[in-house]
């Protein structure tokens, strides 16, 4: 993306299924396996608006420090 230009829309699991006219499971299950374009910040997935049209990929996962996961001992 070059400076000046703005990010595509991004869609909830519940729009990219209406969309594609599938279950948010199937959307949920195609992220998962790299085959829709996906963005997951903290525990919110997002799919790209263009992304629908198909595509392998991987999601990109965002944390930040102060809500990152840290496994627990025992």
């Amino acid at each position: 993306m070059t400076v000046g230009t703005t990010p595509g829309r991004f869609l909830t699991v519940r729009e990219a299924a209406r969309r594609l006219k599938v279950s948010t499971a199937t959307v949920y299950k195609a992220c998962a396996r790299g085959e829709m374009p996906c963005v997951r910040v903290l525990n919110v997935l997002r799919i790209p608006e263009g992304g629908l049209g198909g595509g392998r990929s991987s999601c990109l996962t965002v944390e930040t420090p102060r809500h990152r996961h840290v496994p627990r001992d025992g």
